[in-house]
């Protein structure tokens, strides 16, 4: 037998581990959206992520200027490339939604 071969059907045989996504709004934020939007919603980390929450937000004068429209947004599109396991348009809608009230309690505080 060729170790090539041995080696590619352990490979194959081997279990892909899926990376737990968390349900709650904050350990999503942190999980998904911090390596952007920063820790705390100030956006400017990465590709010009606009700010969350604060006084620099312009995140509900636009065209997600309902919470329906974010959570959309967000479910569809967000993140932006694969951060931490989450790849883009993967989030469930009951995720998509944790998110969009954790970011809009903060919007709103």
């Amino acid at each position: 037998m060729r170790w090539p071969l041995v080696v590619a059907l352990v490979l194959s045989a081997t279990p892909k581990i899926a990376v737990p996504v968390p349900s709650t709004g904050d350990a999503l934020y942190r999980t998904a959206c911090a390596y952007c939007h920063g820790a705390h919603g100030q956006g400017g980390v990465r590709r010009h992520a606009p700010p969350l929450w604060g006084p620099h937000s312009q995140l509900l004068k636009g065209a997600y200027d309902t919470p329906n429209a974010l959570r959309q947004f967000i479910q569809h599109n967000m993140p932006l490339e694969p951060v931490n396991g989450i790849n883009p348009g993967s989030l469930t809608e009951p995720q998509a939604t944790s998110l969009t009230k954790y970011i809009l309690h903060h919007y709103h505080a």
